[in-house]
């Protein structure tokens, strides 16, 4: 469980397996896990036939009709589901503690504690925006609890940031500002069971964050998604800047894991079309504690990009390329081996064009 703040109540992911509905799976052929050995099994419940496997990892064939498939073994049980998770995983977490020795010396300032909703959750100093349109009082740069990574091997491609506090939404729509920001996903929709859930843009018409006026222009409501369009303008400055927020509905507050991996797949397809105009600013990406769900977001993304691009695929190293920068990322065992799922889910709709009727678009993860 991960600690609370004051006056806040959520309830966080569990890293126990949901046995009912185990996950296509990665199987490690030998002990040296560091080397990123992948093969998919796909979900037992669905009763599928056949895995794809890579070991170790390379080039999958342009034709995604010849990648190489195996029988599944029958005697696969939940106990040999866990285990073929808990060794990456476990390299995973080993990896992580390489930097635990990061120094978080803005976010741990006085000004700057009550800024963090989770005194855990703290932005190394190497890899945090700073902003410029609101300052300390001593005139250093603002503050914000975000994070930059790698996207699609851009190296600060994404930004990961906590959902905005009721004293730091001003912060937040001066990340955007700051840093030319155009699109948003945002990974945790209001739900009751979360308390203090503070709305960062106006339901209608206009509002004021500190020295910058929102405007809402459109929302779309989807099955899985709204699309929220909005005109973001700074005080004694005339030119207005589109934002669009794109927001995970699919996921309900409190679930280990979204139900199907379909829709941050076709999540990821709508960001690439509105970043198209706009491919090195930074996509921003926030969540409950800016980590858990936005770093799921991140490394799925990385994967699918991998996949297309380099016709490759490896969990790890996308999940560890996230908690370099995110240490609390990816943080259960549930998160992890979903994204075996998502990459499973990625190549087969890429070979056959099906989907779950969300009219995903795939095979087209744009490059840096």
């Amino acid at each position: 469980m991960v600690p609370q703040s004051q006056g806040q109540t959520f309830p966080e992911e569990t890293p126990v397996i949901q046995k009912s509905e185990p996950l296509p799976l990665p199987q490690i052929f030998s002990h040296a896990f560091i080397c990123h050995n992948v093969l998919f099994l796909p979900s037992l419940a669905r009763g599928t036939e056949n895995l794809i496997l890579h070991h170790p990892p390379h080039s999958i064939p342009q034709t995604r009709s010849n990648v190489p498939l195996l029988h599944t073994p029958a005697s696969l049980t939940s106990p040999h589901l866990l285990h073929t998770l808990l060794i990456p995983f476990q390299a995973l977490q080993a990896f992580t503690r390489l930097f635990d020795s990061h120094r978080h010396t803005e976010a741990q300032r006085v000004c700057n504690v009550a800024k963090n909703r989770f005194p855990h959750i703290l932005p190394a100093e190497h890899i945090r925006p700073s902003l410029h349109s609101v300052r300390n009082l001593d005139g250093s740069g603002g503050y914000i609890n975000a994070v930059y990574t790698e996207r699609h091997g851009v190296k600060d491609g994404f930004i990961l940031t906590q959902h905005p506090l009721p004293e730091t939404r001003a912060d937040f729509w001066a990340l955007l500002h700051d840093h030319q920001c155009v699109n948003v996903v945002n990974m945790s929709p209001p739900s009751k069971q979360v308390q203090n859930h503070t709305p960062f843009w106006p339901e209608e018409g206009f509002a004021t964050y500190g020295p910058f006026v929102v405007e809402l222009r459109s929302l779309t409501i989807s099955a899985h998604i709204t699309e929220v369009h909005l005109a973001l303008c700074k005080l004694g400055q005339g030119t207005e800047r589109e934002v669009n927020i794109l927001q995970l509905d699919a996921w309900p507050m409190g679930a280990p894991v979204p139900p199907s991996p379909q829709p941050i797949i076709h999540m990821m397809q709508l960001v690439q079309e509105k970043q198209q105009s706009k491919k090195m600013s930074p996509i921003v990406i926030t969540c409950w504690d800016g980590a858990s769900r936005s770093g799921l977001y991140c490394t799925a993304s990385n994967i699918c990009h991998s996949i297309q691009v380099h016709q490759l695929v490896d969990v790890l190293q996308a999940a560890k390329t996230t908690r370099r920068s995110r240490p609390q990322a990816l943080s259960t065992l549930d998160q992890y081996g979903f994204c075996y799922h998502l990459a499973q889910a990625y190549l087969h709709v890429d070979r056959t064009g099906a989907g779950d009727g969300s009219n995903i678009k795939t095979g087209q993860m744009e490059q840096p």
